[in-house]
């Protein structure tokens, strides 16, 4: 009867705290782990006691996982339901100008735009005399990225549309690229560009990025199939925000039949002697942190970084401004030493970032006890996502992750939040790693996903 009741509880104890540490545990100290530089905290969420612990007050480099402090420092300082509002305007002249004072709304959209033309035509008016754009509350830091066209390298200004990005596409049959949206403002020359409709292998092709006075030039050479074109390799930046904004603006102006008579005018906007006519209301916050953590966003980081910089320590809004938050947010409201962690940028693309996994921890704590109902939408559900299609956990699980990779300098890092569904306990969990040379590039999840295989056997 005895050993009968040692077994029953110990396969009770097993059912109820079903994670693998043991495992987790041996895995780190077998190749090739034991060579990496590591760091994991787990915890259970409801008391905030570790269950299990490796390194975790080891400095890292925490790469996008910094966008959960940003998350956190957002929410703390400026509350889930903000929202950005840029105000229309026309002055008194006849034809009028139309007057656009940008906040720093990291995604005004095409509808948004073509709302503001069909209202100037409800109005009567087919005839402006210009555009006048002032996107001086936001100063853009000077980061050179040189002619990369990677959309993850997007910049952010006081005026911004569709995340700063284009979308390149190629019609086959009429053998010609296309941009999305197109405003006239991207252009492409291919040359010595090899053409195939093949959606069976890539062909890389090489695109770069040259910005001209009033446009931006790409340049694509190589070999393209038709798999290339639905890569994000074919998702692109811009690299003049206000100049992209100005143009979209016009595109839809002349769309609705409204002529502008003279050039876009960019200065500071003294709203006194004008006449409101709408505002552009974005999405809630807690939208926006969706995209940020979900789609990894580096321009929308860096554009509500600036947004903290302005509201906190006045126009313009800055990056460093609003990196000086996120050091606030740590030291303040977490109880963290000033020179314990490290802050370069608040999208994680700098190799100077660093953080503790304990640090990391924190913060999702405060998101969970703050804000739980909206914590989990934030994060990526594994069920549904294609880069974790290749991982095999017990049913018992619902998981939650946020990803943070720089794979150049072999950091593979990951958050998570798991949820029993037999136990029904909650525990987040910190995965820091950097791989020596030999083993770069390391890719998203690559030695990552393998461990929380072993937790979630």
């Amino acid at each position: 009867m005895i050993h009968y009741c040692a077994v029953f509880f110990l396969l009770t104890v097993s059912m109820i705290w079903g994670l693998n540490v043991d495992v987790l545990d041996q895995r780190l100290k077998q190749p090739p782990y034991d060579r990496f530089k590591l760091s994991v905290l787990l915890h259970h969420v409801d008391n905030k006691k570790p269950v299990y612990t490796y390194n975790s007050q080891q400095l890292m480099v925490p790469a996008s996982l910094v966008k959960l402090v940003l998350t956190a420092t957002c929410l703390n300082d400026l509350g889930k339901h903000f929202r950005y509002r840029t105000n229309v305007y026309l002055d008194h002249s006849n034809p009028p100008s139309i007057y656009i004072k940008g906040v720093g709304d990291p995604n005004i959209t095409v509808d948004q735009l073509q709302l503001v033309a069909q209202l100037l035509r409800q109005k009567n008016i087919d005839v402006i005399d210009r555009i006048v754009l002032d996107d001086g509350q936001i100063m853009v830091d000077d980061v050179n990225y040189g002619v990369s066209p990677k959309y993850y390298y997007a910049g952010y200004g006081g005026l911004n549309a569709h995340y700063n990005q284009v979308q390149l596409s190629y019609d086959f049959n009429q053998r010609q690229f296309l941009f999305e949206p197109d405003s006239g403002y991207s252009n492409i020359i291919a040359f010595d560009l090899d053409v195939f409709d093949s959606v069976s292998q890539r062909g890389f092709p090489i695109i770069k990025l040259y910005d001209g006075s009033d446009n931006d030039i790409y340049t694509v050479t190589g070999k393209m199939t038709a798999l290339d074109t639905q890569s994000n390799d074919f998702k692109l930046r811009v690299s003049k925000p206000g100049v992209y904004f100005a143009q979209l603006m016009q595109k839809q102006l002349a769309a609705a039949g409204i002529v502008v008579l003279n050039d876009v005018r960019f200065t500071d906007v003294n709203i006194s002697q004008l006449n409101y006519v709408t505002h552009l209301l974005s999405p809630s916050l807690v939208d926006y942190l969706k995209v940020l953590n979900q789609e990894s966003n580096n321009m929308l980081a860096m554009g509500l970084a600036a947004t903290l910089g302005r509201l906190y320590e006045g126009v313009p809004g800055t990056l460093s401004g609003g990196v000086r938050r996120l050091d606030y947010f740590l030291t303040k409201t977490r109880g963290f030493a000033y020179d314990s962690f490290y802050f370069k940028d608040s999208s994680g693309l700098s190799h100077a970032n660093g953080l503790t996994a304990q640090q990391l921890m924190s913060t999702l704590d405060f998101l969970q006890q703050r804000y739980a109902n909206d914590f989990t939408q934030l994060l990526v559900n594994i069920d549904e996502s294609g880069d974790y299609a290749d991982v095999t956990i017990n049913d018992r699980y619902e998981v939650y992750v946020k990803s943070g990779t720089l794979s150049s300098i072999g950091v593979n890092n990951l958050a998570a939040e798991i949820y029993d569904k037999i136990s029904h306990i909650r525990y987040n969990l910190v995965i820091m790693c950097q791989v020596p040379s030999e083993f770069r590039p390391a890719f998203k999840g690559q030695f990552t996903k393998p461990l929380l295989e072993d937790l979630l056997q």
